[in-house]
């Protein structure tokens, strides 16, 4: 946290503007882009929540739906590059470029609301593991958390989010490529994996796994959910917005879904090995922190409980300044229309950071049993009510504003309310277990074309709609290599190089895994 703190302040030499503080002046090198979309993706519920049902269960029911990676890329080279293309600072930049100041407001208040409550699920859940693993109280736990993440935000903007996710990405490699093989190991190797394991129950090899015993239909929609979620979460499509040009944004995402894919590959295996040696650990939520302190080194250990801490702080550390720029930005000087020079414009995010910690630390601090609820259903707010919107503000230049209001707003009531019935009341059950999302994706993309099609459009939005069309993907870049043309053949070959070369590590890991594991379960 020290170390974090101190990069945080170091960074701010670098803010000479809000465009250094919100998009780091765009000079995001292809391993800073690599390190923040990396520790986006690998938040706390990969080493904590995830971890504990694969733990119960058996790795094949998070590797086979836990595609987040997918959405990860999608959510670069495609709401990213699309919405990097306008000159975006923020996500609902584009939907004031669209569709008016009005869309942008809602949209944004339905992000705040999604932020804050995927967020604070992981915070708290952290903070109680946490708390009884170190002996510290819950409540110091939360206060520190918050009191460094603010520090850091506050001072360096996306820089200190950039760089620091980046370091974290040092313990994360700790925790997935040194201690879930030394467990892998000590467990007897795969081979106790495929045989004792599987012989003890053969559905922990399942993809509805051992104790949840799930239908082929939930996994399905649990694919879709994190596809879609993943696609419009605002803290990873705007990470593209920090990138130098369009070659970092597609290193990036090559390096990213090959670490990603190896180390949660890795680490799933790991920990389900660890049921082999000890499989009485309760919760199984703190399964990465037995591992830590029972099976490795004491300092390597400490990076690994180090790791869990990092997964909590990248993720919150995201919320937190997206939530505070979209107060700031986003709501306050719209709604105001103020016009703000440079240094009122970084003030008022850094107020708008403040903002969301104290309400994220006074609920935190509180620990309601209904802030659960709120972050079960808090992330797939953007793949209910912004990826429709998104999809139809690329694509389609009939779609209207009252169209899109009514998917917005109708999207996310819909799948709260399907959610409360199907999970929290227990009314019914969807055909095949699917999830919630789906059907309420659904309706939201049928509002946006039936509303569309019996309200005005204006002229305005089908001119918005030809300019950004006319806007070449890569335009930036070609200009930036404009009097190089050399320098862009060779980044053009060097990602091309990097592209073939992920795909056959690829193919001889996961090659390696099937002969080993697969075919031999």
């Amino acid at each position: 946290m020290a170390l974090y703190i101190i990069a945080g302040i170091y960074v701010t030499k670098f803010i000479k503007n809000s465009n250094d503080f919100y998009v780091m002046g765009n000079r995001g090198s292809t391993l800073l882009i690599t390190g923040t979309l990396l520790a986006s993706l690998l938040s706390a519920t990969t080493f904590l929540g995830i971890a504990g049902i694969t733990y119960e269960n058996g790795p094949p029911i998070f590797l086979i739906v836990f595609t987040s990676w997918f959405g990860t890329v999608l959510a670069a080279l495609y709401t990213g590059r699309k919405l990097r293309a306008l000159g975006s600072k923020t996500m609902p930049d584009f939907l004031e470029y669209r569709f008016g100041s009005s869309v942008r407001v809602a949209g944004t208040i339905i992000m705040i609301v999604g932020l804050i409550g995927y967020g604070l699920i992981q915070l708290m859940g952290a903070g109680l593991v946490l708390s009884g693993v170190t002996g510290l109280s819950y409540e110091l736990m939360i206060i520190l958390f918050v009191g460094v993440l603010l520090i850091f935000g506050i001072l360096g903007g996306m820089w200190a989010v950039i760089v620091t996710d980046t370091i974290m990405c040092i313990t994360f490699i700790v925790a997935t490529l040194i201690i879930a093989p030394v467990a892998i190991n000590q467990a007897g190797g795969l081979e106790t994996l495929t045989g004792s394991l599987a012989a003890e129950n053969p559905l922990y090899w399942s993809a509805g796994g051992a104790a949840m015993e799930m239908p082929v239909g939930w996994s399905i929609g649990q694919m879709v959910l994190w596809l879609l979620f993943m696609t419009a979460a605002p803290w990873l499509a705007t990470r593209t917005f920090s990138a130098k040009n369009d070659f970092v944004v597609m290193k990036s995402a090559l390096w990213m879904i090959l670490l990603s894919t190896i180390m949660v590959t890795i680490f799933y295996l790991g920990v389900f090995a660890v049921r082999a040696i000890n499989p009485g650990i309760q919760p199984a939520d703190i399964v990465l922190v037995w591992m830590s302190e029972n099976l490795v080194h004491p300092l390597i250990g400490g990076f690994g409980i180090a790791g869990i801490m990092a997964a909590i702080l990248s993720t919150s550390s995201t919320i937190f300044i997206f939530a505070g720029f979209a107060l700031s930005r986003d709501l306050y000087e719209r709604i105001s229309k103020k016009q703000l020079s440079e240094r009122e414009k970084v003030a008022k995010a850094r107020i708008g950071q403040m903002v969301v910690g104290v309400v994220m630390l006074v609920i935190g601090l509180s620990q309601p049993v209904s802030i659960y609820w709120i972050g079960a259903w808090s992330g797939a707010l953007f793949a209910v009510s912004w990826l429709p919107v998104l999809i139809a503000g690329f694509h389609w230049k009939f779609v209207t504003k009252a169209a899109v209001l009514s998917s917005m707003i109708g999207g996310a009531l819909s799948y709260i309310i399907l959610y409360q019935m199907v999970d929290g009341w227990g009314l019914f059950t969807l055909p095949f277990h699917v999830d919630p999302v789906i059907p309420s994706v659904l309706f939201s993309f049928a509002l946006l074309y039936f509303v569309s099609k019996v309200s005005k459009l204006d002229q305005q939005y089908i001119d918005n709609f030809r300019k950004y069309k006319s806007i070449a993907l890569n335009d930036e870049t070609i200009k930036q290599f404009k009097d190089n043309p050399e320098a862009l053949i060779k980044e053009y070959r060097s990602t091309r190089r990097l592209a073939f070369g992920v795909s056959i590590v690829a193919i001889v890991f996961f090659g390696y895994l099937i002969i080993e594991v697969a075919l031999k379960v």
